[in-house]
């Protein structure tokens, strides 16, 4: 048992729950969990020691867990052995359980200045709800009485709680901001960019700009509406979920006025004129128009950005 949710470096507590089912005690039970970050992907492991446990009762084990990096995080029991009463010998116990927890990329401020041309949408329809399933007006739990055809089973599935989508107005899109998680990087760097990725779509908000969000999953794109900071906040968690797979596609930005692109990489082909790339590495770069960031300085360099 573990929240859904936590800080980053904040320790949180969970707990295991063993039971003896045999009519003699177990003199010790030495438990090691498995800790795997989907994001960074980090593997970690977690060790702990439970005294004699009675026969025929159970017993809740307490752990703490904390990360110094966002993302993901599946904690599962690894191996359970009960010891002997000189710790000498051992039995294996065949289990399989385990647990998901997202822990949430912090925000820092990111003063984003969006020129009038791309700031809001044709009509302002996003703040009008519509009838047209493929525009978001936007995301809320779902209530009783509500359409099931409305409710996004994915982002349900990842946030362990039902989230519906409310229709909007058919509407022209401008701004789309691109998190391209396909390349592997160091956990810092993963981190760096979800901080990034999250607090400049929090600026966007605060200017009153209307854009879309995009991702890269393990095989698909994600690409979500943001109308306000309710949305973004609901959206964050399965932001930073887990990295992204070189089988998913490039999004179409032929229909966006401008791009954020934040990636690890520095294209092959060129910078293009559309897009502002946000590039998280350690190398020496500079082309006078780009934003290159390391993940000692990102909130430095981020602390404005003009589009």
């Amino acid at each position: 048992m573990i929240s859904t949710t936590a800080t980053k470096n904040s320790p949180c507590t969970g707990s295991i729950l063993l039971e003896n089912k045999a009519l003699f005690p177990a003199s010790k039970l030495y438990c090691r969990l498995g800790v795997i970050n989907d994001l960074t992907r980090e593997e970690n492991t977690l060790e702990c020691i439970v005294a004699t446990l009675a026969p025929k009762k159970s017993r809740k084990q307490d752990f703490l867990l904390e990360s110094t990096h966002c993302g993901r995080v599946y904690i599962y029991l690894q191996s359970v052995r009960i010891l002997d009463y000189f710790g000498l010998f051992a039995l294996k116990v065949p289990i399989e359980v385990g647990a998901r927890m997202t822990i949430l990329p912090e925000l820092f401020f990111c003063d984003v200045m969006v020129s009038p041309t791309y700031a809001f949408s044709e009509d302002d329809a996003i703040s009008l709800k519509g009838d047209d399933r493929s525009e978001v007006f936007q995301l809320r739990e779902y209530q009783s009485g509500d359409d099931i055809r409305q409710i996004h089973w994915k982002l349900s599935s990842k946030l362990d709680t039902l989230i519906l989508k409310d229709p909007g107005q058919s509407i022209s899109r401008s701004i789309l901001v691109f998190w391209d998680k396909r390349d592997a990087c160091p956990p810092k760097d993963m981190d760096a960019m979800a901080e990034v990725t999250a607090s400049v779509c929090h600026g966007l908000c605060d200017a009153g700009a209307v854009f879309d969000l995009c991702w890269t999953e393990k095989d698909e794109l994600e690409l979500w509406r943001v109308g306000n900071l309710d949305a973004l906040l609901h959206l964050i968690p399965a932001l930073a979920t887990q990295a992204g797979s070189s089988d998913c596609p490039d999004p179409d930005i032929s229909k966006y006025g401008q791009v954020i692109h934040i990636t690890s990489q520095i294209p092959d082909n060129g910078l293009e004129d559309k897009r502002i790339y946000l590039i998280c590495t350690d190398k020496e770069y500079e082309d006078g128009q780009n934003i290159v960031f390391s993940s000692k300085d990102y909130k430095e360099k981020l602390e404005k950005l003009e589009i």
